[in-house]
C-alpha cells in the first residue's frame, strides 16, 4: 500500500488499482473509528489526519474557515447542525477582521470552555492612526480628553514627551475579545449585560482603554440592549456582519456560499471617548465599504 501526491489529491495503489484521496480516507476514518474503539488502534490517530498541512481528523486546531469546510467535508459533518454553522460564522469573523479591521494574532477559543470570548486578539490601532494622518481624511472634531489612547500613545507622540507611566503602543498593545452571534434574533439586553460581565472578568487590572470588546452579530440590537451598551463604561463595538448562505453545488466547496457583508458598524460612546482623534465612525464606513463584498 502506497500514499502519494501534489498536496490536493493523494492516491492509493493495491493490487494496480488508483482510488482518489477523499474514498480511502473515509474507509481509513471507518477503520481506525472501529479499531479505536475495540483498542486496537491509539486514539491520537484519528486525531492526526492531515490534509495540506491541516488537521482535519479534529477541528479544535483549524483557524480558517476554508480549511473548516475541508475537514467538515472529510469528516462528513451536517452543515445544517447549530456547530457548523456557529463555528464556520466565528472563523469568516476571525478572516474578516484580520482583512479589513487590522487585527491580527486572532484565536479562535470558543467552546464550551471559552469563558464567553470567542474569539481574541490584537487591534493594531496605528493602521487607523497613520490613515487619519493622510491628507483627504476629515479630520476628526471630537475633543481629545485625558482618557483618549491618543495622549499616551507612542506613535501619536513622536515629536512631544511622553509621560512618564503609561505610554503604550498603538501597534502592539491594544487587545480585543469578540463575540459572535449567529442567532436570528435580535440581540437582547441579557446578552448585553453577560458579555459586560465576560469583558470584567477578562480584563479586571488592564486599562480598558487599551482592552475592547468586538460583538458580532447578523441582526440588530433590541432598544433595551442599545441603551444598555450606550451607558456602559466599556469600550464596545457592535458589528452587523450578513449570515453565511449556502446557494447550490458542493456544500463544501466555499465558492458555493454567499452572504459575510458588513453591513454597519456602531461604536458606543466610551469607545468613541478612548478612541477620540481617530475618526473611526469615518473609518470603518470606509471599512464597511471594501468590506461589502462579503465571502
Amino acid at each position: 500500500m502506497v500514499l502519494f501526491g501534489d498536496g490536493h489529491y493523494f492516491m492509493y495503489r493495491l493490487v494496480g488499482r488508483k482510488v482518489k484521496y477523499g474514498s480511502l480516507l473515509r474507509c481509513f476514518n471507518g477503520i481506525v473509528k472501529i479499531g479505536s474503539e475495540i483498542g486496537y488502534f491509539p486514539q491520537i490517530w484519528r486525531r492526526s489526519l492531515i490534509v495540506n498541512g491541516v488537521n482535519i481528523g479534529g477541528s479544535s486546531s483549524i483557524q480558517d474557515y476554508k480549511m473548516y469546510l475541508v475537514h467538515c467535508k472529510y469528516n462528513e459533518i451536517d452543515i445544517e447542525t447549530n456547530i457548523f454553522k456557529g463555528t464556520f460564522y466565528e472563523l469568516y469573523i476571525k478572516d474578516l477582521l484580520q482583512t479589513w479591521l487590522a487585527c491580527y494574532d486572532l484565536v479562535k477559543v470558543g467552546g464550551a470552555y471559552d469563558n464567553g470570548v470567542d474569539i481574541r486578539g490584537k487591534w493594531n490601532l496605528n493602521h487607523f492612526y497613520q490613515k487619519s494622518q493622510e491628507p483627504e481624511m476629515a479630520k476628526d472634531t471630537m475633543k481629545l480628553t485625558a482618557t483618549a489612547i491618543l495622549k499616551k500613545a507612542v506613535e501619536s507622540n513622536s515629536l512631544a514627551p511622553l509621560p512618564k507611566k503609561g505610554h503604550f503602543s498603538l501597534e502592539k498593545d491594544i487587545n480585543v475579545l469578540i463575540q459572535c452571534k449567529n442567532v436570528s434574533t435580535k440581540i437582547k439586553a441579557g446578552l448585553v449585560r453577560e458579555m459586560i460581565g465576560t469583558y470584567q472578568m477578562h480584563v479586571r487590572q488592564d486599562p480598558p482603554s487599551r482592552n475592547y470588546l468586538f460583538l458580532i452579530s447578523k441582526n440588530v440590537l433590541t432598544p433595551q440592549a442599545l441603551k444598555i451598551l450606550d451607558s456602559t463604561s466599556i469600550p464596545i463595538i457592535h458589528f452587523r456582519v450578513a449570515p453565511l448562505e449556502h446557494t447550490n453545488g458542493e456544500i463544501y466547496d466555499i465558492r458555493n456560499w454567499k452572504g459575510g457583508e458588513l453591513m454597519s458598524v456602531y461604536i458606543n460612546p466610551k469607545a468613541r471617548e478612548y478612541l477620540a482623534g481617530l475618526n473611526m465612525e469615518l473609518q470603518m464606513a470606509l471599512v464597511q465599504k471594501l468590506a461589502r463584498h462579503g465571502i
